[in-house]
């Protein structure tokens, strides 16, 4: 399993990518680590908005969840740039901004720029 966290510049947002081949090694650690449970869910691809815990403090956190070896889905670009539209949205809510339709180019670029993390996190995990 591979998990990759970052901080998104310029907006400070926590990211985190997951990326495995085995669903409940991916549903222990959102368990035990990231205080989330998966419930009846299906484990394929998720993005969710939860919170975690650094030095005592608790901060806002987007993940993004991979798992590959669902039997009846493969992870296309399109899954992907999918999970990579929630967190765009999610990164937005979390500083107060709206996506304009007028002015797409933020929200252009940011999915670019998280787009090529996954994809990055995907590519080394294979």
């Amino acid at each position: 399993m591979i998990i990759q966290e970052t901080k998104i510049p310029i907006y400070d947002v926590l990211l985190t990518i997951v990326y495995g081949d085995d669903k409940q090694a991916i549903r222990d650690l959102f368990r035990e680590s990231y205080n989330y449970d998966w419930g009846d869910e299906d484990v394929y691809a998720h993005t969710l908005l939860g919170t975690r815990e650094e030095d005592g403090l608790q901060y806002s956190c987007i993940y993004i969840v991979f798992c590959s070896s669902h039997t009846h889905r493969s992870i296309t670009p399109g899954t992907i740039a999918h999970e990579c539209q929630h967190a765009v949205e999610f990164t937005f809510k979390l500083i107060g901004a709206t996506i304009d339709i007028d002015n797409s180019e933020p929200n252009a670029y940011l999915l670019g720029y998280i787009t090529d993390l996954v994809q990055n996190v995907i590519e080394a995990g294979d």
